[in-house]
């Protein structure tokens, strides 16, 4: 089971996740918004995970 890193951003995330599970930059693009929606973090998509 892969984590997430807490340097990287949301997005960063979802398509670092995206590349490690063999996905085209066109599969992770489509899948982006569904995540972003069913991870209910809105706009902290955007920012680092750990909190400084």
């Amino acid at each position: 089971m892969m984590g997430m890193d807490g340097e990287l951003t949301g997005l960063e995330n979802i398509k670092l996740r995206g590349l490690f599970l063999g996905l085209s930059k066109n599969e992770i693009k489509n899948i982006t918004e569904d995540v972003i929606e069913f991870s209910e973090l809105g706009d902290f998509i955007k920012k680092g995970q750990r909190v400084r």
